[in-house]
């Protein structure tokens, strides 16, 4: 086979020769002086990764072609040591495949060819060491479930599929192991305990099996491929570690909205990808009329909460926003570009309200002016919060505004609110906007101060 590979080769070099002495010759020389611009091809390319599986060998290449420039039935791997050589063809993109039969403890040195018109030439090279007798091999984890990014906790199942290398027929059975832990599970403990893993039975000729229930939660899975021998020894054949896709705990909800605006609350996920980046959509129908991107505030100690505000829309609209989270696979190096969230917001009919705090040494004088023709407002409410050094929110109280009503739409109510006793402190006033009949946004924010004491 090599004798007729290396004659093609020859035959193909020959002929690109021979068409390009009968092009010159063509030419005729005039006193023009003309320029010429010479465009290099893209040569092909390759990725190689190989290991040795007892006294085989388990290859995975990769090539590119971008230009088609390979010539047809010329591209092959070769495994080649000192005392003999093994070739196989390969095709264009992803393949695998394993030498066997190898002279134990050598060093093979493996080569992709190709013929790109000019003579053979070598695309990835890889020198790999040989072993002896058994030898196995987890070769591919594949994901069988579709995932949802906006669906939760959904379990996942993956096809795993082995390669065995038993050239003196000592095994009797095959079985995986598997056990998974989650991101808190690995702070405390990097490593399962002996009693966290499944067992199951590998085929011995599908070399294939199927684990489940694996929870779509940035888990780590751990495998180890093992061999019943028939002598009543079992041994590792081959073990793996690998993560599950990132799934991100984000949430996005509308906080608050009048007439010509709305809020919404956004909490980034940032414990997995600490460089993520969300970039938040707004939109009225299919127009996207405002784009924001968001990453990781060092600065902030609620770094995971933002408050959106869009502004100058129509009362009584419909609008979407949207959240994109874009961030580097830990797993793969590639960029992932994923859709977390969509959610509708609206704004409300024609209202308005005016909130005056009077400041007294212990307390304020709240006074609530509202005026609401469309009677849409069905509760006024406080909340008071005081504030930790930390930054965070810690409830104090909280009540209803009585609003009595002046006619006309306009309603008054007022209150005393006592103020925390020590440190700093928050006081919102809220109010329940009813869009429609049965949708309700619960604690529109009206008014917030900040103090201290």
């Amino acid at each position: 086979m090599e004798y007729f590979r290396k004659t093609a080769n020859k035959r193909v070099e020959q002929r690109k020769r021979q068409s390009l002495l009968k092009t010159l010759s063509s030419f005729t020389v005039t006193t023009v002086v003309a320029t010429v611009a010479f465009f290099l091809p893209v040569d092909a390319t390759a990725i190689l990764s190989a290991q040795s599986v007892g006294n085989a060998i388990y290859y995975e290449v990769n090539v590119s072609d971008p230009e088609s420039a390979i010539v047809e039935g010329t591209l092959y791997i070769e495994a080649k040591n000192n005392l003999n050589e093994q070739t196989q063809d390969l095709a264009i993109g992803q393949s695998s495949g394993v030498f066997l039969d190898l002279t134990p403890d050598s060093d093979y040195v493996l080569t992709v060819h190709a013929n790109q018109g000019f003579g053979d030439k070598t695309l990835a090279t890889q020198t790999v060491h040989s072993g002896a007798g058994i030898g196995g091999l987890i070769t591919d984890t594949l994901l069988l479930t579709e995932r949802d990014p906006l669906q939760h906790f959904m379990p996942l199942s993956y096809q795993v599929n082995f390669f065995v290398n038993d050239p003196n027929m000592e095994i009797a059975s095959l079985r995986l192991r598997y056990a998974f832990l989650l991101p808190y599970e690995m702070q405390e403990n990097p490593v399962p305990a002996d009693d966290a893993y499944t067992e199951i039975g590998v085929d011995i000729h599908s070399l294939s099996t199927i684990i489940s229930d694996i929870p779509d939660f940035n888990a780590t899975v751990f495998l180890f491929f093992e061999a019943n021998l028939l002598s009543g020894e079992t041994i590792v054949l081959a073990h793996k570690i690998f993560r599950t896709p990132v799934r991100l705990e984000c949430s996005l909800y509308q906080t608050s909205a009048g007439p010509t605006f709305i809020e919404a609350t956004f909490y980034g996920d940032y414990s997995i990808i600490p460089s993520i980046a969300y970039t938040i959509h707004f939109y009225s129908g299919v127009e996207r009329i405002h784009t924001q991107t968001v990453t990781k505030d060092l600065a902030s100690m609620n770094d995971d909460m933002r408050v959106f505000r869009w502004e100058n829309l129509l009362p009584s609209s419909l609008y979407r926003v949207e959240v994109i989270a874009e961030y580097s696979d830990p797993e793969t190096g590639s960029t992932v570009t994923e859709t977390l969230s969509s959610i509708g917001v609206r704004t409300s009919a024609p209202y308005s309200a005016q909130v005056t705090f009077t400041e007294h040494t212990a307390d304020y004088d709240v006074s609530v002016q509202l005026n609401d023709p469309n009677g849409i407002v069905q509760n006024v409410q406080y909340m008071i919060y005081s504030i930790s050094p930390e930054g965070y929110r810690l409830y104090v109280s909280s009540g209803v505004i009585v609003m009595a009503s002046s006619g006309n739409g306009v309603y008054q109510g007022t209150v005393v609110l006592i103020k925390p006793d020590t440190g700093k402190y928050e006081i919102s006033i809220t109010a329940d906007i009813s869009f429609t009949e049965t949708e309700v946004m619960y604690g529109s924010v009206l008014r917030i101060i900040e103090g201290s004491r």
